[in-house]
């Protein structure tokens, strides 16, 4: 492992180590917006949910978006010129028709809708914006063609368990470095060789050790009902951090790009950000954000000890109206209570 490598997996397992706090909260929101029970009770007791979080974090997430596209235009806002003149207009009416054409490329519409429910339970939401070149075959009549399908930008929200960076300011730009975890199937890391960005030979080294995901991911993960077991064939993967930041190594304070296997190989060596603005390919909201605090509030810091106490209240309430119910009182032999006669009173 190369110095480079070195300080990225570092920076990402410092980073999961020092926000555990913030990072099991996140957990807990969303088993709670899933309402699943966060505390096991006897087989004997009651286990209900009264989904609050998920009515609540619903009704905000979906009112949103419902302001945004009020219209069913799929554009929701308007350009136009500074001085009235024809040039003008027209190039505000060919970079809208540009803008409308995107948003209609990229699904813009029904991406957004999960990622404003995630957003508003956690009160930060992360999202990747890459420009995406991607090719399509098909036959034209005669020929077999491939053409460009997609050249655009995307819109690609993702979880926030997967998203590093430097806390030291809220601005995503001012920070020294970010990164984004990703999981890479087969058929998607041999496109990138092809493609000429990522290196043959690391990703064939890290398609044996398979994908490693954060305790945090495979804890949503197992709250959603989903079996992580290894793929097979071209369905084998493997975890690698999508790196933009400074590099001590460098000394030159530029922002590197860096793509980085959890063994510690280089799919992607460093170079400078190819970007023209020379910002990193991600967007953070924030719900109700404090000054100097990365993370933001969302409905779940707000909301999750009362979603605890109304299923607390709940399920004692019913246990004590079964218990209210039962036609008598029975004691466990090992229990320890002894009464006159070893018998047991009831009514």
């Amino acid at each position: 492992m190369g110095r480079d490598s070195e300080e990225i997996l570092g920076k990402v397992s410092d980073f999961q180590t020092n926000h555990s706090g913030q990072l099991s909260d996140f957990n807990k929101f969303y088993r709670q917006y899933r309402a699943i029970p966060s505390k096991k009770r006897r087989e004997t007791q009651s286990n209900t949910f009264v989904p609050e979080m998920f009515v609540e974090n619903e009704a905000i997430a979906t009112a949103i978006h419902e302001m945004i596209f009020s219209d069913g235009a799929g554009l929701f806002f308007d350009m136009v010129g500074e001085d009235g003149g024809t040039d003008d207009r027209i190039r505000a009416m060919v970079s809208k028709a540009v803008i409308a054409k995107q948003l209609q490329l990229t699904d813009f519409q029904p991406k957004i809708l999960p990622w404003l429910r995630m957003l508003s339970l956690n009160g930060t939401g992360p999202v990747a914006t890459p420009w995406r070149l991607e090719y399509k075959s098909y036959w034209d009549g005669l020929n077999r063609v491939r053409r460009p399908a997609f050249d655009c930008w995307d819109f690609e929200p993702f979880n926030i368990v997967n998203f590093s960076f430097d806390d030291s300011h809220q601005d995503l730009e001012r920070r020294n470095w970010a990164a984004q975890t990703m999981h890479v199937q087969g058929v998607e890391a041999r496109s990138m060789v092809r493609s000429g960005i990522w290196l043959d030979g690391a990703v064939k080294d890290a398609l044996d050790k398979g994908v490693e995901r954060n305790i945090y991911d495979t804890e949503q993960r197992q709250a959603a009902g989903y079996m992580d077991v290894s793929g097979h064939g071209n369905n084998k993967g493997f975890t690698a951090h999508e790196y933009y930041g400074t590099l001590e190594s460098r000394e030159d304070g530029e922002m590197y790009w860096a793509v980085v296997t959890s063994e510690g190989k280089f799919l992607k060596t460093p170079e400078i950000n190819l970007y023209a603005h020379g910002e990193k390919p991600w967007l953070v909201a924030e719900w109700f954000s404090l000054p100097g605090e990365p993370y933001a509030m969302g409905i779940g810091h707000i909301n999750s000890r009362t979603q605890s106490e109304i299923n607390d209240r709940r399920n004692f309430i019913n246990d004590l109206l079964y218990a209210s119910l039962y036609n008598m009182w029975l004691k466990r032999a090992d229990s320890g209570i002894v009464l006159p006669g070893n018998k047991m009173r009831y009514s």
